[in-house]
């Protein structure tokens, strides 16, 4: 926020709030000596109110740059961000795009990208990384499927937080952060009509529909579809994951299969790479199909360089950084406003 000054206006501690985006009752809790204020947002109350020539006590001795951040040469606040991940991320190409952007956006806001990765057993047991705690940090950006619990206790430090999707049962009016998200419905909807338009009837959605909003969305998206085409009661199917862990698996959806009097004759996958292993059913040792029409979501390079008349959804991976990295800059400056939800359109790509 930028405040023209009138010299004559006397500064109060509104003033200050006003200047730095904060809530008049955070900066009178630094100049009442109260908790429940960061070092690093103290500080800065403290450095705004001597810059405006705000007078008190506290301000008779220097603002202490360092802990700002603060460049002696062009007065820079640099911020230190994690990005909260699993092992999976790096080296995968849905991954890489969106960190490679949000990194190379942070840099140029003159922040610190620290990645910090989060093992299965320490997701199960609660536990937070190291790095998360001992070093002081301005935000944080998780990505990934993490189990709700886990989410909550990365929100109890009481960072800035931005997650690139949620599960479910945070999502709407329970959310815990601001939440970054594509459009999931609409596009899962078209990709479901045009199956229909083809002919198809017999359609199932592959994916867990309960593992995270997107998944749901998605799953959504079908639901309407084949609803609105009088299809949902004989012939619409969910073909959950058997596995117990969030990876799927071939084998499983093969055994199901068997189990249903009526093969499917196309799918609406969740996501590409479950498009991708829904896809060797028609290969050895399976041979369950002699060609599969299937739908996946991303537009991701292993399953276009696999098979490349399949329909999907292209996420902009470019700018879902961007917005990764814009978002959690506006909560570091805005940490008293409700929870976001931004939400990036696809496009839709039909064969």
């Amino acid at each position: 926020m930028d405040i023209k000054m009138n010299k004559n206006k006397k500064i109060t501690q509104e003033t200050i709030a006003q200047h730095l985006n904060y809530s008049r009752n955070t900066v009178s809790k630094v100049f009442n000596g109260n908790g429940g204020v960061k070092e690093r947002t103290r500080q800065r109350i403290l450095s705004k109110a001597a810059e405006l020539g705000y007078k008190h006590p506290l301000l008779e001795d220097e603002p202490n740059d360092e802990l700002l951040g603060v460049s002696e040469k062009n007065d820079t606040i640099h911020l230190e961000i994690a990005f909260v991940c699993h092992a999976n991320s790096f080296g995968n190409s849905f991954w890489m795009p969106i960190i490679q952007n949000m990194e190379r956006h942070l840099s140029q806001n003159h922040c610190t990208m620290r990645f910090v990765i989060v093992e299965p057993e320490n997701e199960q047991s609660l536990i937070l990384p190291s790095t998360l705690t001992i070093k002081p940090l301005d935000g944080i950006v998780i990505a990934g499927l993490f189990q709700d619990e886990y989410y909550k206790k990365v929100a109890s430090l009481n960072i800035p937080l931005v997650s690139f999707d949620i599960s479910r049962d945070l999502s709407g009016n329970n959310k815990i952060c601001d939440v970054v998200m594509v459009e999931n419905t609409a596009a899962s909807y078209q990709l479901t009509q045009h199956l229909i338009s083809q002919g198809h009837t017999k359609i199932a959605f592959v994916g867990n529909r309960d593992s995270c909003q997107s998944f749901y969305e998605r799953w959504d998206g079908y639901h309407r579809a084949m609803n609105e085409n009088s299809l949902t009661r004989n012939n619409e199917l969910l073909l959950n994951f058997k596995s117990s862990n969030k990876h799927f698996d071939t084998a499983g959806f093969y055994q199901q299969l068997l189990e249903i009097d009526e093969l499917p004759t196309a799918f609406v996958c969740a996501n590409d790479n479950i498009a991708k292993y829904a896809y060797q059913l028609q290969a050895p040792p399976y041979n369950l199909y002699k060609k599969m029409t299937v739908c996946g979501f991303d537009n991701t390079p292993e399953l276009t360089s696999y098979i490349s008349n399949h329909s999907t959804a292209r996420i902009f991976a470019d700018e879902l950084g961007q917005a990764l990295g814009e978002q959690i800059l506006w909560r570091i400056k805005n940490p008293n406003h409700q929870f976001r939800c931004l939400r990036l359109c696809v496009s839709v790509i039909l064969k």
